[in-house]
C-alpha cells in the first residue's frame, strides 16, 4: 500500500482503488497517516475525505489534526491550525501572518461537500479524494443501497476535484460483486484505476496475515459464505 500511495503523489498513478480485508490498519495507513504525510511534505494540500459513516470520517480527520499537533510532528514541521476553521470534520492550516494554506473536509458519502473542492489549481500533488468503505457490509446484498452508493461517487464526490488529475483513492473490502469496486472496475467513474488487491487468503493458502487472521479461520469463513 505504501508503494502505491507513494506512486500516487509522485504522479504516476493517476486514481487508486486499493482492495483489502477489514482489520488490516487500511484507514490508519491510507487514510490517516498518509494525510498527515502528505501535510507534512506540502502543507497547501487539501483533502475531501469520505466514508459510509460520518463518524468514522469525521475520527480520520480528527486524528489527522492531532498527528499535525504532536510535539515530534511540530518539532520538524510547525505547522498552525487556523484559528477560525478548526471543527472536528473541517480544518485548515495557516501561513504565521494568517493566510490559508491545505487541511481537510470529511464527511458522510451523502454528507454535504458544496463549495469545498479536493486539491488546488496547481502543479504536482495538491490533494485527493479519499474514500474509504463506501458501502457498509449490511447494505451489500441490498441493490438499491448499492446503487446508491454508486451514484454518490459519480454525481457527487468525483466531481469534487480542483483539477482533473487531482487523484481519488478508494479503499474498501470486497462486499457484493456488483459494490463500488465493480462499479469502478465498470469505468463507472469514467477515470482510469490502478487497482491495488491483497486478497485474506493467498493463492498458496497461506493467510495475508497469519498472527491477525489465521488461515484455517479464513478457509472456515470462505465455507459459509452465502
Amino acid at each position: 500500500m505504501i508503494h502505491a500511495l507513494t506512486d500516487v503523489v509522485q504522479g504516476k498513478t493517476p486514481n487508486l482503488l486499493i482492495n483489502i480485508p477489514p482489520g488490516s490498519g487500511k484507514t490508519e495507513l491510507a487514510v490517516v497517516h498518509f494525510m498527515a504525510w502528505c501535510l507534512w511534505c506540502n502543507p497547501q494540500a487539501r483533502f475531501l475525505h469520505v466514508s459510509s459513516s460520518d463518524d468514522l470520517a469525521t475520527l480520520n480527520a480528527m486524528k489527522v489534526r492531532d498527528i499535525i499537533r504532536l510535539p515530534a510532528f511540530q518539532r520538524f514541521m510547525p505547522l498552525q491550525l487556523k484559528k477560525d476553521a478548526q471543527s472536528a470534520k473541517h480544518w485548515y492550516l495557516q501561513h504565521e501572518d494568517g493566510q490559508s494554506m491545505g487541511g481537510v473536509v470529511a464527511t458522510s458519502l451523502g454528507g454535504q461537500v458544496t463549495g469545498f473542492r479536493a486539491g488546488r489549481m496547481a502543479e504536482g500533488f495538491q490533494g485527493a479524494i479519499i474514500v474509504d468503505d463506501p458501502l457498509k457490509p449490511e447494505d451489500a446484498f441490498s441493490e438499491v443501497k448499492r446503487q446508491k452508493a454508486n451514484r454518490q461517487l459519480l454525481y457527487t464526490v468525483s466531481t469534487r476535484k480542483a483539477m482533473p488529475n487531482t487523484p481519488m483513492i478508494v479503499i474498501m473490502q470486497r462486499l457484493h460483486p456488483e459494490d463500488p469496486t465493480a462499479f469502478i472496475q465498470d469505468n463507472g467513474l469514467g477515470m482510469d484505476f490502478t487497482q491495488l488487491t491483497i486478497p485474506a487468503l493467498q493463492e498458496d493458502g497461506n493467510s495475508y496475515w497469519q498472527k491477525r487472521q489465521p488461515a484455517q479461520d479464513l478457509q472456515n469463513m470462505a465455507k459459509h459464505q452465502p
